[in-house]
């Protein structure tokens, strides 16, 4: 049976397995030799599989779970790939809102390493290394193993804490707000789909623009200094041209917004119907079981482990903070 106790205390596990694992990762370059730069180049393509798909691999030994049953992967119609394209797109707006007010706040200082590494890879690594492994290896934990045990939980609540969970994995205050917001939208998308492709198209296609974007922005400025850039557009004034722009979308867009997701919605009932008769890990055929029944059956999910992990990840982000 889905237990979201399972699932707090993996994301428990694995945020502390992500710490210490970045820090032997880093401990065993420096002690190696090895020229730092081009390692940190080959770790910033190969992260995910240790720091992700190690614990998931864990977790499926330990729990005696095979991996298909904590995947939704029912196959995506041509119909929902491009009501999926359409809702990202519309998404964005509120998404760079979120990222823009969150600057006043706490500078983007991530963006530095991460320009850095754009700057340094060619377009085909970078889109493997910030828009494909992020894609599959953070939407299997986050809307695969930790979504899944949460089935027993409304989708509403379930939506919250898989996208609290997932920004609160980033350790980085200027990230955490616009991941929280991704990280909801996510779990929509799977739960109506009841396939975990729907979210990784999602996330791919936000993390490769992204990645595409800035590309074409230091291919054209190459010759300047990316911290110079970062500050430059890093400003208080940016951050409000950039705000208001993502108001004036969002005002746009959200009205098209509201009537996609209608005709989604409606599209997928079927697939979401399957999605919550399989708490009961059976197949939809050999029930006769009303949808009401499904959610009287709800579980609280805030214990000990849930407190724990949104403790620690809040005590790493201002250690990670105050050592930058």
């Amino acid at each position: 049976m889905n237990n979201p106790k399972k699932a707090n205390i993996f994301v428990l596990a694995l945020i502390i397995f992500s710490v210490l694992a970045s820090f032997v990762l880093s401990f065993v370059i420096l002690k190696s030799g090895a020229d730092i730069d081009k390692a940190q180049l080959v770790l910033i393509i190969t992260q995910d599989l240790i720091i992700l798909l190690i614990p998931i691999v864990v977790y499926c030994m330990v729990t005696h779970t095979r991996f298909l049953n904590i995947i939704p992967h029912e196959r995506l119609s041509v119909k929902n790939v491009l009501y999926i394209i359409l809702l990202t797109v519309l998404t964005a707006p509120i998404i760079m809102v979120v990222s823009a007010v969150t600057t006043l706040f706490y500078p983007a200082d991530i963006n530095i390493e991460i320009y850095d590494y754009i700057n340094k890879l060619p377009l085909s690594l970078c889109m493997l290394a910030l828009a494909v492994m992020p894609a599959v290896f953070e939407e299997l934990v986050f809307r695969g193993v930790i979504l899944s045990n949460y089935k027993s939980v409304s989708l509403l609540k379930a939506a919250l804490v898989s996208g609290l969970f997932f920004g609160l994995f980033h350790m980085d205050f200027y990230q955490m707000g616009y991941a929280f917001i991704a990280g909801v939208f996510f779990s929509f998308l799977v739960r109506y789909t009841n396939s975990i492709y729907a979210s990784i198209l999602s996330h791919f296609i936000i993390n490769g623009t992204q990645v595409a974007y800035t590309k074409l922005i230091l291919s054209v400025f190459g010759n300047l200094n990316m911290e110079e850039m970062l500050e430059q557009t890093g400003q208080p004034s940016d951050s409000y041209e950039a705000i208001a722009a993502g108001i004036f979308f969002t005002v746009i867009a959200t009205p098209i917004l509201i009537m996609v997701s209608k005709k989604f919605m409606e599209h997928n009932k079927n697939h979401k119907l399957d999605y919550e008769l399989s708490i009961l890990q059976k197949e939809p055929e050999e029930f006769e079981i009303a949808i009401d029944e499904i959610k009287s059956d709800k579980k609280g999910f805030a214990d000990i482990y849930f407190i724990l992990y949104i403790a620690v990840a809040i005590v790493f982000t201002l250690l990670f903070r105050a050592g930058t």
